[in-house]
């Protein structure tokens, strides 16, 4: 289910819930006209509603559509008198996942096209001056070579290590939302938790780890941020202590968000400042040498 329909259909249920209009009705209401298979699924789980379950119970029917995390703060909402509320925010949430995630598949298409241009560049040259074969094999040697390196040498790389540190971030302040709904503090991390566990993002699973002994820490008397000493960024760090101290942990968190939102939008925009020139400058040049060559073809081709 693409992230914002997702929040569509959220957004919507919210507003049909906020109006007094009961759940089986909104769900049908809500139900995109354009997704038949989306639609029939709703038409399932209003139908479960129907016999006395809960929406989160009737949601989970199918794992095709939404995840534990959104399941369980349904679950929550619902327990709590609280379930428009947390359709919005989930609602709200969905939303911004999806500009990052606009945000991330850019830097990576400016990425392969700035090392796709840089290539074909060198294949260029090194057939110009005929040691194509030779740098082929250099080439194949170093893309391995950066295959199974790149989790070490990315995060070294300023502007990269400021994106992974950023992204991991963003996910992490997710912890916002569960904690907002009025998920205990250890249910909220076992569900951020897992969002780590089943990332493919760098340094998820270490992450994840790292929330799972935090969790135990926490469920002993100590307080997140101790439990987290040394695992954020500073900035971070005093984000959560101050929301621990003030008894507001889950808006520390969403200005915390915003915070690596805004980081994440910078450091993407000078990436991308640097990558797309590289790139057109690297194309240029690969036109220049094939232009060169065409012509110096036709002028050893005239007849004396």
């Amino acid at each position: 289910m693409k992230l914002q329909q997702k929040a569509q259909f959220f957004s919507q249920l919210a507003a049909l819930l906020k109006a007094g209009i009961p759940l089986g009705q909104s769900l049908h209401m809500a139900a995109p006209k354009n997704n038949p298979a989306f639609k029939s699924y709703l038409q399932k789980v209003s139908k479960t509603v129907a016999k006395g379950e809960d929406l989160a119970t009737a949601l989970a029917i199918s794992d095709k559509y939404f995840d534990k995390f959104t399941i369980n703060l349904i679950k929550t909402g619902s327990a709590s008198g609280a379930l428009a509320e947390t359709c919005q925010r989930l609602g709200e949430d969905a939303l911004k996942q999806q500009s990052w995630k606009k945000s991330y598949a850019a830097i990576w298409r400016a990425a392969i096209a700035t090392f796709l241009s840089i290539v074909l560049l060198t294949l260029a040259i090194l057939a110009k001056f005929g040691f194509l074969l030779p740098g082929l094999i250099i080439i194949a040697l170093l893309i391995t070579a950066l295959f199974f390196n790149y989790p070490k040498l990315l995060p070294r790389l300023p502007l990269a290590g400021r994106i992974l540190e950023a992204r991991q971030m963003l996910n992490f302040t997710e912890l916002s939302l569960p904690l907002s709904c009025g998920v205990p503090i250890l249910t909220a991390l076992d569900l951020v938790r897992g969002l780590f566990a089943a990332s493919p993002v760098l340094g998820s699973q270490e992450m994840a780890a790292n929330l799972k002994k935090a969790r135990q820490r926490v469920k002993k008397g100590a307080t997140l941020s101790e439990s987290l000493q040394g695992k954020l960024p500073a900035a971070a760090a005093g984000a959560i202590a101050t929301g621990e101290e003030t008894g507001r942990l889950d808006e520390a968190l969403e200005k915390l968000a915003e915070y690596y939102q805004r980081e994440l939008a910078e450091s993407i925009g000078q990436l991308k400042g640097i990558l797309v020139p590289v790139s057109i400058v690297a194309m240029g040049g690969v036109v220049g040498l094939l232009g060169y060559g065409a012509i110096a073809t036709l002028i050893n081709s005239l007849p004396d």
